[in-house]
């Protein structure tokens, strides 16, 4: 059983590995080439924000957000969720989401509902912020 595992192990990794490279080869869409200039820099998009107070994320067990979004109309984005560390609160990675949303992002940075939570807890918060979020976005409560 062990012998199997360690043969089955590096081809499932060949094939996880070959999967992206066979869609890039057929003309499906990977993206930019990203560079370090290209992830210093900020995106094309403008970011707004609003605000989750932790009243209203109180249901769903988070302690509240600031939701960045890239300002534009008729698109649709993908929603990336960021909770910070132990001890630490949303504030501590403002740049990096705004960063983030500048390059076609909708970015919830969250808080838990006590700074030391254990990882368990954080997350089911984090499920609960970003399900919030997304409720908030498909019932057009938020931008």
């Amino acid at each position: 059983m062990i012998r199997l595992r360690a043969l089955l192990c590096p081809l499932m990794l060949c094939g996880v590995l070959a999967t992206p490279l066979a869609a890039h080869a057929e003309g499906t869409t990977q993206g930019p080439i990203l560079t370090a200039a290209a992830l210093d820099a900020a995106g094309p998009y403008t970011v707004e924000s609003y605000k989750v107070s932790s009243a209203d994320a109180k249901p769903y067990h988070y302690g509240g957000a600031t939701v960045y979004y890239p300002k534009a109309s008729g698109e649709t984005f993908g929603v990336v969720a960021l909770m910070p560390g132990f001890l630490a609160f949303q504030a501590v990675y403002e740049g990096l989401v705004k960063k983030i949303a500048s390059h076609g992002f909708i970015v919830a940075s969250l808080d838990t509902v006590g700074l030391a939570e254990l990882p368990d807890t954080r997350a089911l918060d984090l499920a609960g912020g970003l399900r919030h979020v997304v409720d908030m976005a498909n019932s057009g409560q938020a931008p």
